[in-house]
């Protein structure tokens, strides 16, 4: 059967995710009397898995290793500055020290970082080119080497090895062809007469693969690619076509709940729905470094937010009520110092739109907790008063307290 086919290729009966399934599935029959059969037990699986964060220190760890007092760590402490990773060391070459002992210092570090996935060693000349090979084998653990190391590909490595979710060999195989940030890169990575493609993958191939698909074409339109095609695919369709679409596509990268086992960059749906996501789908599409401007919308988040709107507002246009909130929402973050919202950002736009549409049409809601009273004399709700005045100054709305305090529950607890 269909179920059978997916259990034994995907093995989801082994993942933990498959008895959470199987639980769901209980509960459902048994509050709601709804009976889910064996291949929507699997899609679920499937699901749940794609949404586990997975352990920050199985990135593929970086080594800049170059001949001079301090050059090593120079470039690393800028890569560490512009990209805020640290799976990057730094291993410097006294031109007094013999080869050996730099390479003893590199194996050092490799079994310091023994849970990496695998490490990316950039080297400038000499011995040191050598030292990749010798400590794969040495340590038993995949190593690759890029020699005539610069800033600019120590910057790129370590943002690939942070935010891909690639495997050593593709990370190391895409900077082969790094010239640096002035030279568009996608020109030099497309081989043949092929057709170049995204792949879409969702649990049906209908539905939210669609709205991926339209996400998708509208982020490549702004971003002046027409040229590249997006396939809308099933997780079975994947299983049964993938030699075919890689006979016939030069397949860039994938997106969607299950990584498909292609030699491409794979993006999870909840990373491709956050900032991350976005400078990720930007390179590897785009080619050039994407310059991070402050306060820049993400432009999976926006265009996704607008089509989840379009349902939900009557009165106020989500082309431009969205913007204006990501101000608002930029103000709080700063104020409060929040890390990035990641895949949450999604939701607090929405909330946040809706609740103008709210007070636009003089509707009311009422935040009852035991805790009402000390939020409104709090320090922590003049905050969001002030920036409540963003949105009265571009929009001439203001959120009333009640709405400032759910939206207080929902970002302080984030």
């Amino acid at each position: 059967s269909r179920t059978n086919t997916w259990i034994r290729h995907y093995r989801v009966d082994n993942l933990e995710e498959y008895e959470s399934a199987l639980t769901i599935k209980k509960r459902l029959y048994k509050e709601f009397d709804i009976d889910i059969n064996d291949d929507e037990v699997v899609y679920l699986t499937i699901l749940l898995a794609s949404l586990v964060v997975r352990e920050r220190d199985k990135h593929i760890h970086v080594i800049v290793a170059t001949h001079g007092d301090m050059i090593a760590s120079n470039m690393v402490d800028i890569a560490k500055i512009l990209i805020a990773e640290d799976n990057i060391s730094a291993v410097n070459m006294p031109l007094d020290i013999r080869p050996n002992q730099a390479i003893a210092q590199i194996k050092q570090t490799i079994t310091a970082y023994s849970n990496a996935k695998g490490f990316l060693l950039l080297v400038d000349m000499g011995s040191l080119i050598q030292a990749g090979y010798l400590l794969s084998q040495e340590c038993n653990v995949p190593v690759r080497t890029l020699d005539m190391v610069s800033t600019p590909l120590v910057i790129e490595a370590l943002r690939r090895s942070a935010l891909l979710d690639a495997d050593l060999d593709d990370i190391y195989l895409s900077l082969q062809h790094f010239k640096g940030y002035g030279v568009s890169e996608h020109n030099a990575v497309v081989t043949g007469n092929k057709p170049l493609a995204v792949l879409a993958i969702c649990s049906s191939g209908e539905g939210i693969a669609r709205k991926l698909k339209n996400l998708l074409s509208s982020v490549l339109e702004e971003m002046n690619r027409k040229d590249i095609h997006i396939i809308n695919l099933s997780v079975e369709e994947v299983l049964n076509t993938k030699h075919k679409i890689t006979t016939e596509y030069q397949v860039l990268l994938s997106i969607g709940v299950i990584n498909p086992g292609l030699d491409v960059p794979y993006i999870s749906l909840p990373d491709f729905f956050s900032p991350k996501g976005e400078l990720t789908f930007q390179t590897i599409i785009g080619g050039a470094f994407p310059v991070m401007v402050e306060n820049k919308n993400p432009v999976t988040l926006t265009k996704l937010a607008e089509q989840y709107l379009q349902e939900f507002l009557t009165y106020l246009n989500p082309k431009k009520i969205v913007p204006i909130v990501m101000l608002f929402l930029q103000q709080l973050k700063e104020q409060r110092h929040f890390d990035e919202f990641g895949s949450n950002l999604l939701n607090m736009i929405v909330h946040t739109c809706v609740a103008i549409e709210r007070s636009v049409r003089n509707e009311t809601i009422t935040y009852n907790k035991l805790n009402r009273e000390a939020y409104l004399m709090s320090e922590l709700f003049k905050i969001y008063q002030k920036a409540n005045e963003i949105l009265e100054d571009k929009l001439d709305v203001k959120l009333n307290d009640d709405e400032l305090l759910f939206i207080i529950d929902m970002l302080e607890k984030e």
